[in-house]
């Protein structure tokens, strides 16, 4: 039985005006940029979306396995002065955000 026929009263549906839908390319950038240790508000600028909107997806992507725990959590890396790696800098229409390696394309 549903949560709606447990009740005769009107219930609140959260999260209505939020946007759930997601272009492949910025789900790629953001489970790429999360494995890259890349901080959560750096994610949500870079593909443009509010950081509630990157906080529901990544928590779906960790429930289904596509992501996993890292260090920092949703901090990530952000506290750590030095970063190993190459870093490139990606320019999209959308932000300017430091990304190591993350273009939307599938590796």
């Amino acid at each position: 039985m549903s949560r709606v026929a447990k009740t005769q009263q009107p219930g609140y549906i959260a999260c209505q005006d939020w946007d759930f839908y997601w272009e492949p390319t910025d789900l790629l950038d953001v489970i790429c940029m999360w494995q890259h240790g890349k901080p959560l508000w750096e994610i949500a600028e870079y593909v443009g979306r509010p950081p509630r909107e990157v906080t529901v997806l990544l928590m779906d992507l960790a429930e289904t396995d596509h992501i996993g725990p890292r260090p920092g959590g949703a901090f990530g890396l952000a506290n750590v002065s030095s970063q190993q790696g190459v870093h490139k800098s990606v320019h999209n229409s959308k932000s300017s955000v430091e990304v190591v390696g993350c273009t939307g394309q599938p590796s």
